[in-house]
């Protein structure tokens, strides 16, 4: 919701509600056009499923290192989001912030439309410091 907010507040309302649907464990059939793409019948069991998880519980559950990477210029979850991971879980978990990475894990600029293009190009490479984390950690 707090993406919709920021980018398309028209769409608040009908996202909540489809939401709410969701987490009743209902399959909508009237989405809009602007929501489909996120709330299509096909994405319906996998987002009633990741709804009714608490991240922070089920890493509480996990044995063993773990390690959370989050970009800066990431456009779906926040550094708030990954900060309140880790700190729900500091003792068993590494935090690395990468401050020129997105959702998609390459590198961007700060030039939002520059951002978004980088989910439609396979060409880009995935971030060298997300790499470099994940060899430091395992």
């Amino acid at each position: 919701m707090e993406q919709l907010s920021a980018r398309a507040p028209q769409l608040v309302n009908e996202g909540e509600a489809i939401i709410d649907a969701l987490k009743q464990g209902e399959n909508v059939t009237h989405i809009s056009e602007s929501l489909f793409p996120l709330f299509r019948p096909s994405v319906q069991p996998y987002m009633n499923s990741l709804l009714r998880q608490d991240p922070c519980s089920l890493l509480s559950q996990r044995k063993g290192k773990t390690l959370i990477v989050q970009g800066e210029r990431d456009l779906q979850v926040t550094k708030e989001d990954a900060l309140a991971l880790y700190a729900d879980n500091e003792k068993q978990v590494a935090l690395r912030l990468v401050g020129s990475m997105n959702h998609v894990l390459v590198e961007v600029n700060d030039n939002l439309e520059d951002n978004l293009a980088s989910y439609q190009n396979p060409s880009l490479a995935i971030h060298e410091e997300l790499i470099d984390s994940i060899i430091e950690h395992t």
